[in-house]
């Protein structure tokens, strides 16, 4: 693969399917293992982390689901194509009732309000 190069099944859902297949573990990170940057530094002073929702748009399988979890985010939506990435997340937060799964190409959405 050339650098800059993204190849064109990156945009295929089928690929990611089957990529994540019995890739449960969350050790699937992007640019970056997300634990190792310090997210504090960034400020969440404007963010009520109790009360305002997060989304999170494809995850994959990285960190950074975890890594929101863990800070105590109580409203997430998690939004990724693959629905092979939503069963298994779905499946990890089971228990988190405030948070929302859905299987969307993020590509497709509209920047319009319904």
């Amino acid at each position: 693969m050339s650098e800059g190069h993204i190849p064109t099944n990156y945009y295929d859902v089928n690929f990611w399917d089957n990529f994540y297949k019995g890739k449960d573990d969350m050790s699937i990170d992007w640019y970056f293992d997300v634990t190792k940057v310090n997210i504090d530094a960034y400020s969440f002073s404007n963010f009520d982390i109790k009360n305002d929702t997060l989304m999170l748009l494809g995850p994959g399988l990285s960190s950074m689901v975890s890594y929101f979890d863990s800070k105590g985010f109580k409203y997430v939506d998690i939004i990724d194509f693959s629905k092979t990435i939503n069963d298994i997340l779905q499946k990890k937060y089971e228990k988190k009732k405030n948070w929302n799964f859905y299987l969307e190409n993020i590509a497709n959405l509209s920047k319009e309000t319904k």
